[in-house]
């Protein structure tokens, strides 16, 4: 058997003398460097001699004919550049002629670090240059000799380097290419036979195409072999319990978070990101939960378990949500690895309706149980009274009986609101809906309550807007929201105030609407109290509304009624200015209003 150790030497040998090729280039480009090195390092010893063999007092043509000897010695050039830039020495030019060299490179770094070096173009001589220059600093000041030699030797040894690598690079190139030609064929050859392999696998065939050769390769298309068949068959059972898995977590209510030792979220279904009110967007994997969750006895539930490993640990939770606080139980158990616990498991369930739900129920029973203890205790007294004698007073027998009737109407008015409340939070009232005239309905529940009006000495004025379309909606159901909302504007305005009731449409669009709005100037509402007008019970003078004959239902049962006929009720008020309540119903099309 041919080893494929045997199939690769010759591209290796290839490799080898790329390898050499290269090595040579770069020494080549370091004995360059050398040169280079060494010749500055000379032309600075130079620079430095003729700095203390020239003259400091000479100048012009005398110090440039010194620097012509000096120049002649090392086979090159000198310069003599003062304190400011001006040349006052040249070896090869008058220094007269010759412009400021106080920028020169290799001047202002010899002017920072004693000694700078430039390579460049000379346009005084024409070719490349080699510039040195020290700084010369006396008791008589400063001054710049600068020592400069052509290139051109240097130039010419590149030359010859440059040829060399080319031809061995040239010569490389050939051998590296016949080598590669041949081995690039065989193993591509080869490499086709281990992707059809792959693909084979991939399409559910347990075999391979052709049977495997007897080398490495062969050695590699067998295991891909076996491992591709065991590869599908984890990855079926891998996907088949994932997909389990995302879909009972996805269909879970409760929410569960996974998560390692170091408290960062592994796995978090979308019940735990609702519940948890957590900031994320998309995969949560990752994710510190200490980082992203603002319920603090919550990570400090996962801290515990995560430090008693086999312990379930169980809280009932209370923390600030975005609209509301929520109640969640929280458990949280250590998760088990193949050899220690890994992290934790926690799974929360919402309490928050139930909690709110029981809450409501206790304050209903509490609101219900007052209101009825008031009338039936007022009842029983005064039946009392008129059992232990009072019968036999006409006058005083008649008052009695007229208050025992008083109040229970009023438990009759509590009931029958109770009831019809009920109703309409359970959808088992049946509206009866038609088209209706609006001023109509209006002015004959504002009739209901004239003489009330005329009583307590307020004005109820109607203002109808012209070509007003006609509601829809259940005249029955729709008469009680008004009569309600002018009765309670009557009884809370005092003598000499007026009541109004407006409508108009609302808004251009399309679906009509129309607006109703009751506006009184009484004593108003405070504005902290306007949200919780529409709750059961809830009064903002409690005495006063018991005076007037209130349940604390009314606006509850508005805003139901409103509510289904698809409509919204909206109140404004503040304190001493008045009340607006405005309704608005979804209007009829244009057409015969049934008002009969």
């Amino acid at each position: 058997m041919r080893r494929l150790s045997v199939q690769l030497l010759l591209p290796i040998l290839a490799v080898v003398t790329a390898v050499v090729l290269v090595a040579a280039f770069y020494w080549s480009r370091a004995f360059q460097r050398l040169y280079v090195q060494s010749l500055t390092e000379r032309l600075e010893r130079e620079a430095r001699l003729a700095a203390d063999a020239l003259p400091w007092g000479a100048s012009g043509a005398d110090l440039d004919r010194l620097c012509a000897v000096h120049a002649r010695e090392i086979g090159g050039r000198v310069t003599v550049v003062a304190d400011d830039g001006r040349v006052v020495g040249e070896s090869e030019e008058p220094s007269t002629s010759l412009e400021n060299h106080g920028s020169r490179p290799e001047v202002a770094v010899a002017r920072q670090r004693g000694a700078g070096v430039a390579t460049r173009f000379s346009r005084t001589l024409g070719f490349d240059m080699l510039y040195v220059a020290v700084a010369d600093r006396r008791e008589h000041g400063l001054r710049f000799v600068r020592v400069a030699v052509p290139l051109r030797d240097l130039e010419a040894a590149r030359s010859i380097v440059r040829r060399t690598l080319t031809y061995g690079l040239l010569a490389a190139l050939l051998l590296g290419g016949a080598s590669a030609l041949g081995f690039s064929r065989r193993i591509a050859a080869r490499i086709q036979r281990i992707e059809a392999l792959s693909r084979a696998a991939l399409a559910g065939a347990a075999e391979a195409a052709q049977p495997p050769r007897e080398d490495e390769l062969g050695a590699l298309e067998r295991h891909l072999v076996e491992l591709g068949r065991e590869m599908r068959a984890r990855l079926a059972a891998t996907e088949a319990e994932r997909g389990k898995l995302e879909a009972v977590l996805r269909s879970m209510a409760d929410g569960v978070v996974v998560l390692d030792a170091e408290g960062r979220m592994v796995l978090c279904n979308a019940s735990a990101i609702e519940q948890l009110e957590l900031p994320i967007d998309g995969e949560p994997a990752g994710a510190k939960l200490s980082l992203v969750c603002r319920a603090s006895e919550v990570i400090a539930l996962v801290g515990e378990a995560l430090r008693q490993p086999g312990q379930v640990l169980q809280r009932e939770i209370t923390f600030p949500g975005r609209e509301r606080n929520r109640v969640l139980s929280a458990s949280a158990v250590t998760s088990a690895g193949p050899t220690e616990p890994f992290g934790a498991i926690l799974v929360l369930h919402d309490l928050t309706r139930i909690r709110h739900f029981e809450a409501m129920r206790a304050e209903f029973v509490a609101n219900v149980s007052h209101e009825l203890r008031t009338p039936l205790t007022a009842i029983r007294g005064y039946a009392e009274t008129l059992q232990s004698g009072a019968l036999g007073d006409p006058r005083r027998a008649a008052e009695f009986v007229a208050v025992i009737l008083r109040h229970c109407e009023r438990l009759t008015r509590l009931i029958d609101d109770l009831l019809t409340l009920s109703d309409l939070e359970l959808g088992r009232t049946e509206l009866r809906a038609r088209p209706l005239a609006v001023e109509e309905v209006v002015r004959g529940c504002v009739e209901v309550l004239r003489q009330k009006a005329e009583e307590r000495g307020v004005a109820v004025r109607v203002e109808i807007a012209p070509g007003l379309p006609p509601v829809l909606a259940d005249r029955d159901r729709l008469e009680q929201v008004l009569i309600n909302l002018i009765d309670n504007g009557i009884k809370y305005s005092g003598p000499g105030s007026e009541v109004r009731v407006v409508a108009r449409s609302a808004g251009d669009g399309v679906p009509l609407a129309v607006e109703i709005a009751v506006r009184d100037n009484g004593v108003g509402i405070p504005r902290k109290d306007v949200p919780r007008l529409t709750e059961r019970f809830y009064r903002v003078d409690r005495a006063r509304s018991r005076e007037l004959g209130g349940t604390g239902l009314g606006l509850a049962i508005v805003k139901h009624i409103i509510q289904a006929h698809g409509g919204s009720l909206a109140i404004e008020s503040a304190l001493g200015l008045g009340t607006t309540v405005r309704v608005v119903l979804p209007g009829a099309a244009a057409g015969p209003s049934h008002d009969a």
